[in-house]
Parts: structure tokens; sequence; C-alpha cells
């Protein structure tokens, strides 16, 4: 029904709309969710599943992509670094087999800072000339304490502190972020961060593959045995040069036990990729365990979510919360004469009342309306999460979700209201608390 009205409606109402509207988009309706079992690798296999279809994301600018996330240059041929940016300087190095490329210098701004900096992009010796590490260089005199802050804004809290003796810095500084190693390194007279892809070294040992990224790690006992674990969200990088990662895995160590012995989770095929994973460590269901809050963005045109929960207590993965088995709100509802729709929340069963009189004139431009008269029937439609966040609503220790949800009108550019939710996970499933409807101003 929905495919349907949307057919009815002149193309031209998209492209009306779209100047007045927030872009976001997709929808979809679930159940509730009740906790299922996850399987789990300690040595064993995991067999590889096919890749659902990429959704295709925007590029940026090439020195906003470069300098924003550089997983986009490590990796990727020299040549078409400057195809990007004309503008980088070769340098040569000379060896027993004589003059070589070292690396191609660029100025170029970086971690938000005011002024552009030295950054060195340094290639490979054999025939493939990749990207392999990326050194960026800071004016003398930086302010170590001011640039460690400015780098925390955007990477987080590092690992910091004097240099071990013998060592030619003074002072170290560690951030892992995104599938890149960022180490900043104060000389006395100089300070410089270098750039490395951040490879699972021990990937072999759990048969993944060897361009598996470590994307973010935490510490935390995760499996109730009293001792912390290293938890590592990794992800493999769908080709090349992209920023998308498939095959999302969570990787459990214990740090005092050998390598290869940790608890290895596969998050469901139908939704283990996206852009940007993170996650974050929090209780949900109560047992003063911290669970695995995971988010990653689907890609598409609809600033829509994959988020997954997952509990490792007692080394048992079992999951709370996945795309396919989604907790949120349903929202029926239509357009009504005089410029307004209703929408009705399935759960609550509440209604709500949105003016629509702001977008009069593409509307009745769009033979949507005629002189306040509905001509055009259009049912309201909505979109999965657009956020979910972890949070404290009572400061209890237990983490709650709060959804946000798009409601639609004649398109995916139509964005009528927000729909919010509160949930909460109780005995086996997500139990809703409240939720409201919103006009977008």
């Amino acid at each position: 029904m929905k495919r349907q009205i949307r057919k009815n409606v002149h193309k031209r109402m998209c492209a009306l709309i779209l100047t007045v509207a927030t872009m976001f988009g997709g929808f979809s309706t679930a159940p509730a969710l009740a906790a299922s079992n996850l399987p789990v690798q300690t040595e064993g296999v995991i067999a590889k599943q096919p890749l659902a279809q990429v959704p295709a994301i925007a590029i940026c600018p090439p020195a906003i992509a470069l300098a924003n996330d550089p997983l986009i240059s490590l990796g990727r041929n020299y040549q078409e670094l400057l195809d990007l940016q004309p503008n980088g300087q070769l340098a040569y190095g000379t060896n027993n087999q004589g003059k070589k490329l070292s690396h191609v210098t660029f100025i170029e701004k970086w971690f938000d800072l005011e002024n552009p900096v030295v950054a060195e992009y340094f290639i490979s010796a054999d025939k493939e000339q990749k990207i392999q590490q990326i050194t960026v260089k800071f004016p003398k005199g930086s302010d170590r304490t001011a640039l460690i802050k400015q780098l925390s804004n955007t990477l987080g809290e590092p690992e910091q502190g004097e240099s071990e003796s013998g060592s030619p810095s003074e002072y170290f500084a560690h951030w892992l972020k995104g599938g890149v190693t960022y180490d900043l390194q104060d000389f006395g007279d100089s300070l410089e961060v270098y750039l490395l892809p951040a490879f699972l070294q021990e990937a072999a040992q759990y048969q993944l593959p060897d361009n598996t990224y470590i994307l973010q790690q935490g510490l935390a006992d995760v499996t109730g045995d009293g001792n912390k674990k290293r938890v590592s969200l990794l992800g493999k990088r769908f080709d090349g040069n992209g920023l998308y990662m498939q095959n999302l895995y969570l990787l459990v160590e214990d740090p005092s036990q050998t390598e290869g012995q940790g608890i290895l989770v596969k998050l469901p095929e139908e939704s283990d990729g996206g852009y940007g994973a993170e996650m974050q460590l929090h209780d949900f269901n109560g047992d003063k365990i911290p669970d695995i809050f995971i988010t990653a963005n689907t890609g598409g045109s609809g600033g829509v979510y994959y988020h997954h929960i997952v509990t490792v207590k007692d080394r048992q993965a079992k999951l709370l919360y996945h795309p396919a088995e989604e907790t949120q709100l349903n929202i029926t509802g239509s357009f009504q004469d005089n410029y307004r729709a209703t929408v009705t929340i399935k759960e609550t069963k509440k209604a709500y009342t949105i003016d629509l009189k702001d977008r009069q004139s593409a509307y009745d431009e769009g033979e949507i309306y005629k002189n306040g008269k509905l001509v055009t029937p259009v049912e309201t439609w909505h979109t999965s999460y657009n956020l979910l966040t972890p949070v404290d609503v009572n400061n209890d220790g237990v983490y709650e979700l709060k959804g946000l949800q798009t409601i639609k009108g004649t398109c995916n550019a139509d964005s009528i209201a927000t729909a919010t939710s509160l949930w909460k996970f109780t005995g086996n499933q997500w139990q809703l608390l409240e939720a409201d409807v919103k006009c977008l101003e």
C-alpha cells in the first residue's frame, strides 16, 4: 500500500520536500525481541558467510576524506593518492639498489587543529607501492598537553605516559580508533604522530583473514569471573580502500593467557557490516556484568543504524538485541484535510496530530492538497532506528535504550515528525517504558 501511494505522488514532490526536510529513510516494523544464542568460537572455525549487498556511500572531497579518516589512504597506491590530492611532493631515498621513492608530503589539516601541518605518506618498497604509514609532524614549540587534549577530542582517551628508558622520545600517547593506531611521540624538540593500520596480529590463530582490523578495544570483566578481559571489535574491509566493514566480530581475551584462547563471536550474517562501527560496555540485563553494545551505520540514504547487544557471561555468547528481531515502535497514520496528519503508536494506542501547514506550498504544487482539501491519499510510514542510545535513566547502573525513529509522509525526503521510545530489558525481552511523537520544527 505504501509503495502504491508513493507511485501516485508526482515525482517532483520529493524534490520540493527535499528543500525543507531532513534526509532520513527506510522503514520496517518488527516484533519484540527475545534473547537468542550466538555461535561462539574458541579454537574452531566459524564458516564464512556470504556478503549482503553493500549500500553506496557518498565520497567526501579528497582533502577532507583523507584527513578525516586515514584508513582511506592506508593501503592505497600512492598514485591514487596523488590523483585525489595532486599537490603532494615526492621524496626519494637511496639504498643498495639505488634511488627509491620514499614518501609523499602534503600540507593538510588534521584533528580539527586550526592550522595545517606536515603529513608524510610513506610508501612500501615493493612493486605495489602502497601507503603503509602516515607521519603527522607538528610545529616546533607545540604544547604537548594541549595537543593530546585536542587529539583526544577526536580519538577518545589515550594510553599515555613517560617513555621507557633508552627510548628516543620522552613521552608517548597511544590511541586506537576505526582500524587505525595513532602513536604520538614527544622528542623534546618535536612532536610527531605515527598512523598505522590496526591489523589483528593473531588473526591466523582464529582463522580470520589477514586484513582483519581492530576497530575498537575496551577492558572490562564481561564474563563475570572477576578478571578484566580485553574486548575487541573487529571487522574486515569490503575492499582495499573503502570504509565499509563486513563480517563484524567480537573478540574477548584474557590478557594474562596465551593468544588464540579468546572467545570469538560473529554477529548475525544479515547485519554484520557497516560504516563507523563502535561499541560501548554497559549492563543492560541487571546481572552487574557489562554487556557489549555495538552500532554501525548501514550506509543507506536513510541514516539508519544496525544495533546489537551481546552478553558473554560465563563465556556463553547470547544476543540481547539485534536488527533481525528489532524492538521498535509500530506507527500508523495518514494525511487529513487542512494540512494535518494523524498517527497512532500501536503499542500505546495513543494518537497524535501533526501540523503540516509549513509545507502547504509544496503539497499544493505536488497535488497532494487543493485549497486545504486532501486530494491524494497518503499513508505515513516510519524508519527503523536512526538512533538507539544507551541511557541509565534512574542511575541504578542498569542501562535502558532510548530510540529515535522518523515518521515520513509523501516520500523519503518528507520527514514530518520524530518518534522517541524508551525500552528496558526485563526477563527475557525488551519492555516499552514510554513513547512520544513530536512534530519536526
